[in-house]
């Protein structure tokens, strides 16, 4: 940090003098790198062609920008709405300001902060991380009203080109981007063959009994857990009522999964595939797994016959639509979603003896979901949310992922591990990855052992299967 201060120190001039006036009480991080992050992101509103019009949610989304920014206890301010409406037009004054202050521009378009750092040759993963950060925050802007225009589209694309990297993170910014243009695609009825469909078939374990020994042997997810126990509880029991000619209540086996990346949401899925068949109410209990790339289609009237194609090959067994509310996010002019939702509606209805729904997501985007359909909302009513890890179940998955590859920490590792964990809890959003963050860091921490063990001339078994605290770097960002 002090090298990068000191490289911003070649900046300080008149009008910088003048933000400082206006910004030196208010940002929390230092005033000039606060400056900096601002300017790029100001340069990022404007490119994408949203003025200073804050009645529309890319100017509150914005606002809200701002605000994390520059106010100490930003998520308090935010859960404020009479706060909120004030600092709207506080950022409008705020951005005028802006204007009439600033006039210093990065050279050949590209953004101010990975120029500054380049020059003073700051660690270039440092800076391939923040190109990434801001192709994100640039991507949730264009993305915020539920549309990506012409306009919008052609930023995110300039934004991979004008950010040149020898890193690997410059190729993450490249393939979200080429994810979102498929995206954007689907919903315009871009052939498939410019799709990257997501469709995976699991099968089961032969061997009964094995799906809820699973399922008991997972790390934390204790609110699933019973859950899933009462759901089978529940099964069994109207299975018994019926052999012994009681009456039974019908029982809904579709469900609605909700929580974060990475809570293991699809893993619980095929077991309770497993689950299901074990009671006999799936033959198969194969899990088939997808998002609205693999029910759309290219053309309009094709996604009937597509999503039809896909449930076939879930009879008797588990169908798994991930980020489900995707297929009705397309507005007005998107007819693809709906017209796949229609058709699994119906073949909930025609299959109900052969097909179990599963629909995931996002907890608010979920709920929105199931309320917009009078048929959904018939046929889902158990929602199962899946808590995030904490710090000590975060462990807990790093030394079983250590475990199975036979690897040991030493007391040190640990230490630096168990603040790492704790930290990246203390600060995660929704978009924290959770068991998909432990195993980005698993592969990090083999890498810099690895590193650390190519230049020994004495590499011995014990040595190849310890990880040491240098091996562990507090500051990972891999969410």
């Amino acid at each position: 940090m002090e090298s990068v201060q000191a490289l911003l120190a070649m900046y300080d001039g008149e009008q910088f003098q003048k933000l400082r006036e206006k910004t030196e009480t208010r940002f929390v991080i230092d005033w000039k790198l606060a400056s900096f992050a601002l300017t790029d992101a100001i340069m990022c509103y404007r490119q994408l062609g949203y003025g200073l019009d804050l009645n529309r949610k890319e100017g509150v989304g914005m606002t809200i920008f701002l605000i994390l920014l520059s106010v100490r206890d930003a998520q308090e301010t935010i859960l404020n709405r009479d706060f909120v409406m004030t600092l709207i037009k506080d950022a409008q004054d705020f951005l005028e300001a802006f204007d009439r202050v600033i006039t210093i521009k990065s050279p050949d378009g590209a953004m101010l902060v990975p120029v500054v750092l380049r020059k003073g040759k700051i660690d270039s993963e440092a800076v391939d991380k923040y190109c990434v950060l801001f192709y994100r925050f640039a991507s949730t802007m264009a993305k915020i009203d539920g549309n990506v225009s012409g306009t919008e589209s052609e930023w995110l694309s300039t934004l991979v080109k004008i950010t040149p990297s020898d890193g690997s993170q410059n190729d993450v910014a490249l393939s979200e981007h080429t994810a979102e243009v498929a995206e954007e695609n689907s919903r315009k009825g871009t052939p498939a063959s410019e799709k990257q469909e997501r469709v995976r078939v699991v099968e089961q374990n032969p061997e009964p009994g094995t799906a809820e020994k699973e399922l008991a042997g997972l790390i934390g997810l204790q609110t699933v857990k019973t859950e899933v126990s009462k759901l089978s509880n529940y099964v069994k029991m109207q299975q018994l009522r019926k052999q012994k000619g009681m009456m039974s209540v019908p029982v809904t086996y579709h469900c609605v999964f909700t929580g974060n990346p990475g809570t293991g949401k699809t893993t619980v899925a095929r077991i309770l595939a497993g689950i299901y068949r074990d009671m006999g109410v799936l033959r198969k209990g194969h899990l088939v797994e997808t998002d609205r790339s693999g029910l759309v289609a290219e053309y309009v009237g094709q996604t009937a016959v597509k999503t039809n194609k896909l449930i076939d090959s879930a009879l008797d067994g588990v169908l798994f639509i991930d980020e489900a509310y995707t297929l009705v996010q397309g507005g007005s002019g998107d007819s693809y979603g709906p017209e796949a939702v229609a058709t699994l509606l119906k073949r909930m209805e025609d299959d109900r003896n052969r097909l179990v729904v599963i629909l995931a997501g996002y907890s608010g985007p979920m709920k929105q979901f199931i309320d917009s359909n009078p048929g959904l909302r018939s046929r889902f009513n158990r929602f199962i949310h899946f808590d995030d890890y904490s710090s000590e179940e975060l462990m807990a998955i790093f030394r079983l992922n250590a475990s199975k590859y036979d690897y040991l920490l030493d007391h040190k590792a640990e230490e630096r591990l168990r603040e790492l964990f704790a930290e990246a809890v203390a600060v995660k959003d929704e978009h924290f990855g959770n068991a998909r963050f432990v195993r980005n860091i698993f592969e990090k921490v083999m890498e810099n052992q690895a590193s650390r063990l190519a230049s020994s001339t004495d590499i011995t078994e014990d040595k190849l299967r310890t990880i040491l605290s240098e091996d562990i770097c507090l500051g990972l960002q891999a969410k």
